[in-house]
């Protein structure tokens, strides 16, 4: 500012000066003035825009550093919280006493929305039992919630996705006439399990369970042919599209058109194709609106919602810039690779929700965050494109969710622009992100990837930094924060005192951000004011120490099983803090996880069990309460397989017992290290094979 500047401001007009003298060479020929003054450019430039202000650093400000960038500072911390949307954040102080028994009993609420369910650790599992035939997927597994069994609560809920990787007619009608969507829902309750571990499926009603147009799909299919297009198992009598997405192809210069883009004769040449057919492209539902509002950028991460019994796709939408005067630019190191965030900014606003309909493709875009100046000059040179929030469905706004990519960057930059000037010199008082705990044993993490791992946060110049090691990822719940009366859908992350070595691991705060429609967008920090209350890197350690627990883990992982761990989550109960975790097996012959045990931590002691009633048992003797986390009894192993009377024949076909059969044999692999039930299992699967071989006449 003092040195720089000018310095600048004197090169500026130097070059105007050397433009005019070369100017005036047209008239005089002489090139001596314009040479001279470009060198003087040169070494005004080298003196004053670099010599000077280096010795200014040097001599004047660094041996004053803290007094002289004083006002510097303030205004960078200023601007990086209007900027970055922090400087609303509300914080209260919180502290967390001793529980007893009764004390958990009485207040159980809490444990009922414990998250059972890892999305990120049960796609396979969710696949296998739930893609219903082949031809369709399941890419990717959201939280959001849903009203069950008469309460609002958190569910994982799946898309099942067109895979024409897996279609059974791989020829040109196959591919674009016939098979042409994907089909329903599907959701479980991420808080209860059935007892074998699997999550208890429940179909989302739907009037058109048809997905034309989905998270993961590409190239083109044409609907209204007269080829029967595949029908939804779900569907009896399906009936022909009747939505209006894509292109009518009612002329023979569009149909040849088409042709020609894609390159595809036989656009042009079916017969099954007439003028009541329409063409629908760009399936992709972030490619979609991307190409609609390429000024936009958008989330990765897109989410199917039940809206009146339609599906509704919805992508978080950000207006950003790298111009906001004096603010810090966001560190986007925490960032997955494939973010709609992953560059650089200094300002940023989830300002818009997209959404687009899985049955006919139309779009939406809807303005959340009307005070930002970006998108309203937006919506002013495209006000056809953009609505109020006013207009959304209210069954909509029931399923928004805070961004889980912008709340990285906010909890990264409030750890230390929470702090005053002074203070922020010195970090003194400042946080950081809690130390990340692994998603498997530590037996494992030599031999594997750092799947959650993420970098340390970036600091302005002569300021310290973390330790570059993994940071805890935040995760959506049902969660009741201290003072509330009821819980909310919310994402929480966690903060530890700031240290360079990372030494430092107790719980000071925790941070809130709130999808609850009435609060939607509330940024609130709860500060710890006990001293010693563990952070989630210490629990994790105290977890895999503990004997018994480490033991069971060395049987669970071994022997063709692979063990995970699901997310460590804080749960305040009764005045005091609970940390609960779930962990699963997954059979390395199906690739498929189930739920085994939940992991249970209080005041340094850990437990574990196959309910949360049976590990709080071993915490706190004479708790009795049961949650209801694992629910109904899972279909007897004999049900699929063998009749009741061994000597009934079945009537299932060879490939029917043979499925069966395997289905048996996986569950077996998922028994282990259960002996007793793994023999009983493969005896029944090898009957059903006995059974299958004989009736294919040996």
């Amino acid at each position: 500012m003092k040195a720089q500047l000018p310095a600048v401001v004197l090169l500026a007009l130097v070059a105007l000066l050397v433009a005019v003298l070369f100017l005036t060479t047209l008239k005089t020929d002489s090139w001596r003035l314009p040479i001279v003054a470009s060198g003087l450019w040169v070494v005004i430039a080298l003196l004053g825009g670099v010599i000077y202000p280096s010795v200014v650093q040097a001599l004047v400000v660094n041996p004053n550093q803290k007094d002289r960038e004083a006002i510097y500072i303030e205004r960078n911390i200023v601007a990086t919280r209007a900027a970055l949307g922090i400087d609303g954040v509300i914080e209260q102080e919180v502290s967390f006493g001793a529980l007893t028994a009764g004390d958990v009993s009485d207040d159980i609420t809490p444990l009922q929305d414990v998250r059972l369910l890892n999305p990120g650790s049960l796609v396979d599992r969710f696949r296998n039992d739930q893609g219903l035939k082949s031809g369709l997927t399941i890419r990717d597994l959201d939280i959001d919630r849903y009203e069950v069994d008469g309460r609002q609560q958190q569910v994982v809920i799946a898309a099942r996705e067109l895979d024409l990787g897996t279609i059974a007619n791989k020829g040109w009608q196959g591919q674009h006439l016939i098979s042409t969507h994907g089909c329903g829902l599907v959701r479980a309750p991420a808080n209860r399990v059935e007892t074998n571990g699997r999550p208890d499926y429940d179909e989302v009603g739907l009037n058109r369970p048809e997905l034309y147009f989905s998270e993961g799909l590409s190239g083109y299919a044409i609907v209204g042919t007269s080829v029967r297009e595949d029908a939804c198992p779900s569907q009896e009598n399906p009936g022909a599209y009747t939505g209006n997405g894509g292109v009518a192809l009612n002329s023979i210069f569009r149909r040849m058109a088409f042709a020609l883009n894609f390159l595809d004769y036989n656009l042009f040449g079916s017969s099954a194709v007439d003028d009541t057919s329409r063409i629908l492209w760009i399936r992709n539902v972030r490619e979609r609106v991307e190409a609609v509002a390429p000024f936009i950028s958008f989330d990765a991460d897109p989410y199917p919602v039940e809206v009146e019994g339609s599906v509704m796709w919805v992508i978080d939408g950000y207006t950003t810039s790298s111009r906001y005067p004096y603010a810090q630019n966001a560190d986007t190191r925490q960032l997955p690779a494939n973010s709609g965030l992953a560059y650089d900014f200094n300002y940023v606003r989830n300002s818009v929700k997209a959404v687009v309909n899985a049955y006919d493709g139309s779009m939406a875009f809807y303005i959340v965050d009307p005070a930002d100046p970006i998108i309203r000059a937006w919506a002013s040179a495209f006000p056809d494109l953009f609505a109020s929030m006013e207009q959304m469905p209210a069954g909509l706004r029931d399923h928004l969710r805070y961004p889980e990519d912008l709340f990285r960057i906010q909890t990264d930059a409030y750890s230390k622009y929470r702090l005053n000037a002074d203070a922020f010199f010195d970090r003194k008082g400042a946080w950081s992100v809690a130390q990340g705990p692994s998603s498997i044993p530590r037996t494992a993490v030599a031999t594997s990837t750092a799947a959650d791992g993420e970098s340390a946060s970036a600091a302005p110049a002569d300021f310290a930094e973390e330790a570059s090691s993994a940071r805890f990822v935040p995760y959506y719940s049902m969660f009741q924060a201290p003072g509330q009366a009821e819980p909310s859908f919310q994402m929480l992350r966690p903060f530890v005192p700031f240290s360079t070595d990372d030494d430092r691991k107790e719980l000071q705060a925790f941070m809130l951000a709130s999808s609850d429609p009435t609060t939607y967008g509330r940024l609130t920090a709860y500060t710890v004011s006990t001293a010693g209350v563990d952070g989630p890197a210490t629990v994790a350690a105290t977890i895999e120490s503990d004997s018994r627990i480490s033991a069971q883990i060395t049987l669970l992982d071994d022997g063709g099983s692979q063990v995970l761990y699901g997310d460590l989550q804080l749960v305040p109960i009764a005045g005091g803090l609970l940390y609960l975790r779930p962990l699963y097996v997954k059979s390395d012959a199906s690739a498929q996880a189930s739920y085994r045990f939940i992991l249970a931590s209080y005041n340094g002691n850990a437990a574990f069990g196959s309910t949360i009633q049976e590990a709080l048992e071993k915490l706190f003797p004479g708790f009795r309460t049961d949650v209801g986390d694992v629910v109904g009894v899972a279909a007897a192993p004999t049900d699929p397989g063998a009749p009741t009377d061994p000597q009934t024949p079945s009537t299932d076909t060879p490939a029917e017992l043979l499925a069966k059969a395997q289905d048996l044999f996986e569950q077996a692999d998922e028994a282990l290290p259960d002996f007793a039930r793994y023999d009983e299992l493969n005896k029944q699967a090898r009957k059903l094979v006995e059974e299958a071989v004989e009736a294919l006449g040996g």
